[in-house]
């Protein structure tokens, strides 16, 4: 999204899917990823005061600036 100025890409294969979010912005933000099976994310790259939950069939992650997350099902 350029306009909130996050970056989120996906990689996976037949046994784990790899999500990676990133604040490039000076303010905190919050995005929705959908996802097939939002309950077996865990978060790989912790940073104080990022958060992700499940909503629905997807994540919402809520970012500080400039930071990131990771996260691993």
């Amino acid at each position: 999204d350029d306009e909130k100025m996050v970056l989120a890409y996906s990689r996976s294969n037949s046994e784990s899917e790899v999500i990676a979010v990133f604040n490039r912005s000076g303010k905190e933000q919050t995005v929705l990823i959908p996802v097939t099976d939002p309950v077996k994310y865990l978060e790989l790259l912790k940073q104080e005061g990022n958060s992700f939950k499940t909503v629905g069939q997807g994540l919402e992650i809520t970012l500080q600036p400039i930071s990131a997350i990771v996260l691993k099902k």
